[in-house]
C-alpha cells in the first residue's frame, strides 16, 4: 500500500501490529465503501464458533470428496494401467503449471476488501485476466504444444486433438477459483462443499464408467475429468450467479477495476510466481520421471504422491478457505494465534499415529488396496510420508503471508527452496541413481524445508514459538509411541491381527482430538 508521495507505508499501519496484540479500534473502512459494515461488525460475525461451523461444512465435503477418491482408486487401479494414469498425470501436470497463473492469484484479494464495491470490482478484474492468460495459453499451445506433447510422449497416447483441453481446463479454473472466494467472502461455505463434492462424484462416475464400456485408454480419464469440471462449474455458477450478477452492475467501473489492480498488486508480482513455483517444483518430479524413466513410473509416482497428500489434501483444504477469513478480518486482535494453537496441536494428535503406521506399512497397503502391480507405488509413498505430515502443518498456514502483505518473502523462500531442490533431482537422475533416490531427495529436502518454513511462519505472524516447541516435542513423542506399538504388534501378531490391534491404538490416540474437533466443528447458535 502506498502514500501518497508513492512510498509503501510500514506494515503496522497497514495491517495492524502483529496477530497477537490488541486491536487497533480506530480502523476504519475504505472510503466510498459505506454499503458495507463497519469492520468490528464484520469480525464478531465471524467469531470462533461460526469459524469452526465454516470449517465443518468444508470439513464435511473434503471428506466426502476424498472418501470419492478413495472408494474409487481400488477400482480405477484395476480398470486402467500405470501407463494410462501416467500419461493422465503428464497431461494434468502441465494444465496444472498453467492454471496457477490462470487469475495472477488476483482471486486471493476477493476477501480482503472491507466494502462490496471494491469486492465486485476485483472479481471483474479476476475474469479479465482470465479471459488475457487463457488466451495467451490458447497462442501457446496453437505454437509449441505439438513439440511439448512429443517431448514427454503424450501425444502417442493421448492424441493432439487432446491439447485442446488445456486452454478449456485453465479457463474452466480459473473461473472456478473466482466462483469459490467469491462464495468464500460471502460466506457460503454450502455452495463450495456441493461444488466440491459434486466434481469428485462425477469425475470418479465418468471414469469408472468409461473404463467398464471400453478398453483401457488415458483419453478417458481426461475426457471424464473435464466434463466433470463442467457441470460442476455451471451448479456452482447457479448457486453464486444472481447476487455477484447484481453486484457486479451495481459497483463495477473501469476505473475502479484499473485502482485494484494497482491496489493488490503484490498477488501477481510475488504471490503468482510463488504459486507457479511450488505448483512447477512439484509437478517437476513427475516430468522429470517421464524424461528419464517412463509413464509407467510416472502413473505409480501419481499414486503414491496422491495416497500420501491424502490427509494433506482432506484437513488442508477444509481449513484454508475459513482460516484465511477469519484471519483476515481478525488479524488485529489476539483470537488468531490461539486458533493457530489448538488446530497444529489436534492436528499433530489426529495425523501423527496413522500417518506412521502408513509409512511403515506402505507396500503392503498398496498391494491389498490397489493389486499387486502397484506395489512398488507403496515403496514411493513410504519416502513421501514425512513430508506430506509436515505439510498437513503448513498448507493452510501460507495464507498468512498474504494478509500480512509478505508475498515477496514467501515468494523467497519457494525459490530457495525450489533451486535446492530440483538441483538434487536432476542430479540423481544424471547421475543414473534412479526414480528411488530421486524421490527420496525430493523428500527429505522437502521434510527440512517445511520445518523451518513453520518456524519461521509463526514468528512473522507474531506468535510465541512455544507453539512450535509443542508440536515439534508431541510429534517426536507420538512417532516414538507408535513405532513400539509397531514392533510390539509385529513381533507377536499375525497381519489381521496387527490391522486390528493398530487401528484400535489410532482411534485411543487420536480419539480424544478427532472428538474436540468434532464438538468445535458442528453447527452451533451464534
Amino acid at each position: 500500500m502506498e502514500r501518497e508521495d508513492g512510498r509503501e507505508i510500514p506494515l503496522d499501519r497497514v495491517i495492524g501490529t502483529p496477530l497477537h496484540r490488541e486491536p487497533d479500534r480506530t480502523a476504519r473502512g475504505n472510503p466510498g465503501d459505506s454499503d458495507q459494515a463497519a469492520p468490528e461488525s464484520r469480525s464478531a460475525a465471524i467469531g470462533a464458533g461460526s469459524f469452526f461451523r465454516d470449517a465443518g461444512v468444508l470439513a464435511a465435503a473434503y471428506v466426502l470428496s476424498q472418501a470419492i477418491w478413495l472408494g474409487s482408486a481400488p477400482i480405477l487401479t484395476r480398470l486402467y494401467s500405470p501407463d494410462d494414469f501416467g500419461l493422465w498425470a503428464l497431461f494434468t501436470t502441465i494444465v496444472s503449471i498453467l492454471t496457477t497463473i490462470a487469475t495472477l492469484r488476483y482471486e486471493f484479494a476477493i476477501v480482503l476488501p472491507r466494502g462490496e464495491r471494491e469486492t465486485s470490482n476485483v472479481i471483474v478484474l479476476c475474469f479479465v485476466v482470465s479471459l488475457l492468460s487463457t488466451s495467451l495459453v490458447v497462442f501457446v499451445v496453437s505454437r509449441f504444444g505439438h513439440s511439448i506433447a512429443a517431448l514427454f510422449a503424450v501425444d502417442r497416447a493421448l492424441g493432439l486433438v487432446s491439447l485442446a483441453f488445456v486452454p478449456t481446463l485453465v479457463w474452466l479454473t480459473g473461473v472456478q477459483q473466482i466462483g469459490r472466494f467469491a462464495a468464500v467472502r460471502d460466506r457460503r461455505f454450502r455452495s463450495v462443499a456441493v461444488f466440491l463434492v459434486l466434481q469428485a462424484g462425477l469425475t470418479a462416475a465418468m471414469q469408472i464408467g468409461s473404463g467398464l464400456a471400453m478398453p483401457s485408454d488415458a483419453r478417458h480419464l481426461l475426457t471424464a475429468s473435464v466434463l466433470a469440471n463442467v457441470i460442476a462449474l455451471g451448479v456452482l455458477a447457479v448457486a453464486v450467479g444472481p447476487d455477484l450478477r447484481r453486484k457486479l452492475r451495481q459497483y463495477v467501473s473501469v476505473k475502479q477495476v484499473a485502482a485494484s489492480a494497482l491496489r493488490y498488486r503484490n498477488f501477481p508480482l510475488y504471490s503468482a510466481p510463488y504459486g507457479l513455483l511450488g505448483m512447477a517444483t512439484t509437478r517437476a518430479l513427475f516430468l522429470l520421471i517421464a524424461l528419464y524413466a517412463s509413464a509407467d513410473t510416472v502413473g505409480l509416482f501419481a499414486l503414491a504422491m496422491r495416497a500420501a497428500y491424502f490427509p494433506s489434501s482432506l484437513i488442508g483444504g477444509a481449513l484454508s478457505h475459513p482460516f484465511y477469513q477469519r484471519a483476515s478480518a481478525d488479524r488485529r486482535d489476539g483470537s488468531v494465534e490461539g486458533l493457530v494453537r489448538r488446530l497444529l496441536v489436534h492436528e499433530v494428535m489426529l495425523i501423527t499415529p496413522a500417518g506412521v503406521l502408513f509409512i511403515l506399512n506402505s507396500e503392503a497397503l498398496f498391494s491389498f488396496a490397489f493389486g499387486a502391480g502397484w506395489r512398488v507405488a507403496g515403496t514411493y509413498a513410504s519416502l513421501l510420508g514425512v513430508p506430506a505430515l509436515l505439510l498437513l502443518l503448513t498448507s493452510w498456514l501460507d495464507r498468512l503471508y498474504d494478509i500480512l502483505e509478505r508475498q515477496r518473502l514467501a515468494l523467497m523462500l519457494e525459490l530457495t527452496y525450489d533451486v535446492i531442490v530440483i538441483s538434487c533431482v536432476v542430479g540423481c537422475f544424471w547421475f543414473g541413481l534412479g526414480p528411488y533416490w530421486a524421490i527420496g531427495a525430493f523428500s527429505l529436502i522437502t521434510t527440512l524445508y517445511n520445518a523451518i518454513w513453520l518456524g519461521l511462519t509463526l514468528r512473522i505472524a507474531g506468535f510465541s514459538m512455544s507453539i512450535y516447541l509443542d508440536v515439534i516435542l508431541r510429534a517426536g513423542a507420538l512417532a516414538l509411541l507408535t513405532l513400539a506399538v509397531h514392533v510390539v504388534l509385529l513381533r507377536n501378531l499375525e497381519p489381521l491381527g496387527y490391522a486390528l490391534a493398530g487401528s484400535a491404538f489410532v482411534l485411543l490416540v487420536s480419539g480424544g482430538p478427532l472428538v474436540t474437533l468434532a464438538v468445535a466443528l458442528r453447527p452451533r447458535g451464534r
